[in-house]
């Protein structure tokens, strides 16, 4: 019975050490394009699922597997989204991931009303007929 137990549990650390091998340690630095100064507090999510943001160096670590998706998110920057690459080897890949500034547009928008136009000015019609109606009605 001691026998059985102990070769289950040799077979168990040995897929426990096979899982290990899938992984990739993923670790960097996330920088202004422009600057290249760090972006502290980036925030990250793998696969959806787990989130974390960069230290105060802009600096990160994580293990991923080769099919994992990591997506890059900071206040005033675009969205960076990695998928490692099948063709990708070892145990540990180090990158700089540059964010570049959403910018603002050259000529900002007017604002739109919510009401289309020409039932803007109906209403108003409708409000000055009520109000000469009332008028000569005192």
């Amino acid at each position: 019975m001691v026998f059985v137990i102990l070769l289950l549990n040799l077979s168990f650390m040995s897929a426990q050490q096979q899982e290990r091998a899938k992984l990739i340690l993923f670790q960097g630095v996330v920088m202004d394009a422009a600057s290249l100064e760090p972006l502290p507090n980036t925030h990250f999510i793998l696969n959806k699922a787990v989130g974390n943001v960069t230290d105060e160096k802009g600096e990160f670590s994580l293990y991923i597997e080769k099919d994992d998706t990591i997506k890059f998110s900071h206040v005033g920057y675009r969205d960076f989204i990695y998928t490692p690459s099948d063709t990708l080897r070892g145990n540990a890949f180090t990158a700089g991931i540059l964010f570049f500034s959403k910018g603002l547009p050259e000529k900002p928008e007017p604002p739109r009303p919510m009401i289309p136009q020409k039932d803007i000015e109906r209403m108003k019609e409708l409000y000055r007929e009520r109000i000469n109606k009332d008028m000569l009605n005192r």
